[in-house]
Parts: C-alpha cells; sequence; structure tokens
C-alpha cells in the first residue's frame, strides 16, 4: 500500500515537500483553520504525519511549540492511529522541558522525532517513520487516559494555582481541564477554574485559595475507587504460566503465592516475555498474567510494550488464558478494556501485599487453564485447517484462534448454534424417513463459518442416524453434496475439508461442538 503523508506544516515548509509531491500521496495544513475542519474518518486516512513542533501559524493560539499541541490533539480528538513523526530545530530531549506529559507520551508510542538541520532529507523522515509501528485503538485510548490523568493535573494545580503566580502561566494550567470534557466532573471545575482566574485578578487571596482547594479536592473525589474482594480457595493442580510485572515486590509477592499451585515463569521485561511466548510451541504454557502498564527500572518511561499489548500479541498466538493485573480497577482502565478485542479476566491488586490477597485470583486461573487445556487438545490438526488455501488467506487455525480470543466470540458462536440447529432439524427428519435431501451444505475452502457449521452437521450424522449403514461417510458425502456417485477420494476430501477424523471419533471435537450436540441428545459414542 503506497504510504499517505499529511504534513502539518507552515507555508515556508509546504514549498520543500511539494516538490517531491510527484510520486508520493501528500496532503498538507497549513493553519489552524484547516487542521480544526478535519474529522476522524478524514485522519484515519493517513498512515504517515508529520507536524513540525515550531508552527508559526498566525492564528494559533497556544504555545510557541504548538505542533506539540497538534500532535497531542491527533491523538486525543482526531484519534489518530498512524505513526507520527515531529520535526524540529530543537534536540529531541529538550522537548522535556516544555511540557513532561506531552513529551512522555510522545514518545512512549507511535511517534518519533527528527531534529532538523541543513543536511534535512525526506529520505530521513520517511526511514524513522518505517521502525514506527501503528497503535492499536487501545494503545491510543491509553495514552489518551495518560494525557488527562488526574493526578497530573492535581500535581499541576498545587504548583502552579500560587497567588503571586502570573495570570497566564494560571490560565495555561486551568486549560487542561479541557481534556476532562467527557467526565461528568468537567462542568463543575470550568465553573471553578472562572472563579480562580477571577480571584487573581482581583488579588483576592481568601476566594483564590478556597476556590483553589475546591477544585484539587473535585479531582481528588474523582480518583476514589471501590475494590471488591472474593475469598481464596486452594488448588492443587499444577501448570505452567507466565507473570509479568515491572515491580519486583508485586512480583515476588504474586510469585510466591501463585508458586504454591503453577509453575511461574516471571519476567520484569515485556520483550523477554514476548520473546518466551513466541518460543513456547509446544502449549508448555498455560497461562499468561501481565501488569497493566509496564515501566522501566528506576524510570517514569513506559517500556517497549505495555501488558496488555502483551496479551493482545499472546491472544494471536493463540493463547486463551489471558490474565491482566491493574493497581487501581478506575474508569481509565474500563475505557481501554472497551477497546481491546480479545478475551481477558482484569483482577485488581491488593495493596496490601499478602498471599492471601493472591491466593484468590489461584481458582479462577486454575478454571480457565482446565477449559482451555481441552479446548487446545481439541484443534483440529488437518492440513487444511493449518494451511490457507493460498498466502493471502488466513487459515482456518488463524481465523478460530482470532475468533475465539475476541469479544465476538459469543455472537459468532451463538450465530453458528442457530444456524446449525436449523440445518440440523432439517436432516435429521429427511434422514429418519429415509428420504433424500433436496437442501445441501455449502463448504467454503476460505470461509471459517461454513467449516464449522458443516462440522456440527457431520457430527451429529456420525454419532446419531445411519447407524444400519457399515459406511458412514458414503452416506453423509451424499446427503452432504447430492451426488449419489460417491468415490472414496471424495469422501476423503470432505473428511479432510472438514477436518475431522473418523476413524478416530470422537476425539477432535471442540467444545463448543460437545455442547452443542449435547443440547440435541447426541450421545459421542
Amino acid at each position: 500500500m503506497q504510504d499517505n503523508y499529511l504534513i502539518i506544516c507552515d507555508d515556508r515548509q509546504k514549498s520543500y515537500f511539494s516538490q517531491l509531491k510527484e510520486n508520493l500521496d501528500f496532503s498538507f495544513i497549513t493553519s489552524e483553520t484547516e487542521f480544526e475542519e478535519l474529522v476522524v474518518d478524514e485522519v484515519a486516512n493517513y498512515n504517515r504525519i508529520i507536524i513540525f513542533a515550531e508552527l508559526l501559524w498566525q492564528d494559533k493560539k497556544y504555545t510557541d511549540f504548538y505542533g506539540i499541541d497538534i500532535a497531542v490533539l491527533l491523538r486525543l480528538k482526531l484519534k489518530a492511529l498512524s505513526p507520527i513523526c515531529i520535526l524540529s530545530f530543537l534536540h529531541k530531549d529538550d522537548f522535556g522541558k516544555i511540557n513532561e506529559v506531552k513529551y512522555n507520551i510522545l514518545n512512549a508510542r507511535g511517534t518519533c522525532f527528527l531534529e532538523l538541520s541543513d543536511t534535512f532529507t525526506f529520505n530521513a523522515v520517511a526511514s524513522v517513520l518505517e521502525s514506527v509501528t501503528s497503535l492499536l485503538p487501545a494503545t491510543l485510548t491509553y495514552l489518551s487516559m495518560l494525557l488527562i490523568d488526574v493526578r497530573y493535573f492535581i500535581d499541576v494545580l498545587t504548583h502552579n494555582l500560587r497567588l503571586e503566580t502570573n495570570n497566564d502561566k494560571i490560565c495555561q494550567s486551568l486549560k487542561m481541564i479541557e481534556q476532562l470534557s467527557t467526565t461528568n466532573v468537567y462542568s463543575q471545575l470550568q465553573e471553578l477554574s472562572e472563579k480562580i482566574i477571577s480571584a487573581h485578578s482581583e488579588e483576592n487571596e481568601s476566594e483564590f485559595y478556597l476556590r483553589k482547594k475546591e477544585l484539587v479536592n473535585t479531582l481528588n473525589g474523582y480518583l476514589q475507587q471501590t475494590k471488591e474482594h472474593t475469598l481464596p480457595v486452594d488448588s492443587k493442580i499444577k501448570s505452567k504460566v507466565l507473570l509479568l510485572d515491572d515491580n519486583i515486590n508485586d512480583l515476588e509477592w504474586a510469585k510466591k503465592a501463585l508458586s504454591s499451585c503453577f509453575e511461574v515463569i516471571d519476567f520484569q521485561d515485556a520483550l523477554e516475555a514476548k520473546a518466551c511466548i513466541e518460543q513456547d510451541m509446544k502449549n508448555e504454557l498455560s497461562a499468561v498474567i501481565c501488569d497493566w502498564q509496564l515501566l522501566k527500572p528506576n524510570s517514569r518511561e513506559h517500556q517497549d510494550l505495555l501488558g496488555f499489548e502483551v496479551l493482545d500479541y499472546a491472544s494471536k498466538k493463540g493463547f486463551y488464558a489471558l490474565f491482566s493485573l491493574t493497581s487501581t480497577d478506575d474508569f481509565s482502565i474500563r475505557e481501554i478494556d472497551a477497546q481491546l478485542n480479545f478475551e481477558h479476566q482484569l483482577f485488581t491488586k491488593d495493596f496490601q501485599q499478602s498471599e492471601a490477597s493472591w491466593k484468590m485470583y489461584i481458582p479462577i486461573i486454575q478454571q480457565k487453564i482446565d477449559r482451555n487445556t481441552a479446548l487446545i487438545a481439541s484443534l483440529p490438526t488437518g492440513s487444511r485447517w493449518k494451511k490457507p488455501k493460498d498466502k493471502k488467506t488466513k487459515s482456518f487455525h488463524e481465523q478460530y484462534i482470532a475468533i475465539r480470543n475476541s469479544t465476538d466470540w459469543s455472537s459468532f458462536e451463538n450465530e453458528i448454534s442457530a444456524e446449525s440447529t436449523g440445518l440440523w432439524d432439517y436432516y435429521e427428519k429427511l434422514v429418519n424417513k429415509r428420504v433424500t435431501p433436496d437442501r445441501y451444505i455449502s463448504i467454503s475452502n476460505t470461509d471459517l463459518k461454513s467449516v464449522l457449521i458443516a462440522r456440527r452437521i457431520y457430527l451429529a450424522y456420525w454419532f446419531k442416524c445411519r447407524e444400519d449403514y457399515r459406511d458412514k461417510n458414503r452416506y453423509i458425502y451424499q446427503d452432504f453434496t447430492g451426488n449419489s456417485n460417491v468415490s472414496e477420494s471424495a469422501i476423503t476430501q470432505l473428511v479432510s475439508r472438514l477436518c475431522v477424523k473418523s476413524e478416530l471419533l470422537p476425539q477432535g471435537i471442540l467444545p463448543e461442538e460437545k455442547a452443542w450436540l449435547n443440547t440435541h441428545r447426541i450421545e459421542m459414542c
């Protein structure tokens, strides 16, 4: 796919990029008015974004380095997932002096910096953008939450809202409250902000500090969260689990508690944990447990991967027992969780570190491990299941892993069950009456849904009907296709396409298929 660039710059920089436009797809934003006309769907069309930090727009309203604010707005309000390159005459580290939070969020994910010089070339920009990957929607939500982190607001307000501070600095601090505009406290905070500025202008010290205290207390109240706990239960079944946490104390407490029931492989580094997951070719790992937020040692800087990004990777590799650990189960965690398209269980850490607090999770982890061990053992092993028809098509195995781990699994499974039931009601009546069907099953070489439906009908045939015929496959094939001239190669092809080994049944039946057969009172014998 050709790179489609959005370039946010001044007229003076536009001329340089315009010279390159013959072979590349460029779109330019050269004023605040143009930027304000951008919409989310339009921004989503660009897979590369370049921003000049020192924008000298005539209608600019904010800081001297307005490009930084623009980058934040692209992430926060316009939901840009594409890699962003920020160009500046400053050195990268100098951005931290402008605004630490904005610098950290832009530096942490999906953004690269390039210092401008006399030898600057577009190829340098393209090269550095190649090293940056697009954000997951969940990661974007996480970064957005960092931008509106209430603890940061409290810290800034506590330090900046002093009566002797100039009015511009107060306005700049209070302006950040706009980023809380989607919350239910915004109107209250906005009203308090206006009163603080007014009191400062009038040098009304008592009113100024009264309203400041009220505003800070409102933000503190916004942080209050509730926690629920269940009773601990012991388990004696051993399985191998991966545990990832950047905090050595939390890691040791969790490992100590979980080791009573599991073989624990622990990591503090996300990339090392990911490598372990990648190398687990024999399904030796039964569960993956990751801390939600991962920082580098003795640093406020995030690791190369966040905990939920490691879980996302694990889900794509076929892991099913996935768990997240959070220090606080707050609104930001729930917002990010809603963006994740894989199934996982969210655990809240107990601040009072103890084995007892961790042991309450053991039966939950074990239950999911047991279910998923059965699932993995039941996955078809045929070549048609594992190998796609062509390189552009995902294999049935890949499709199944993706949907089985996703939040769409329940609706997908209900849809398959409903369609299978409708087909089986039709076929069962005809088979019992020894009537040849006039409605046949279509099995696609690329569509997982059609294969899973056909598998259920095949299994129902195999276990319930045609008991008086020695060659079940011959009749199943005839009823599936309407072809009475059944060859051995045709039967072999049908069984291969369905990834069912008839001679080994009832082995190799997926748990949801077993549940469906039980619902229809079909015994697997």
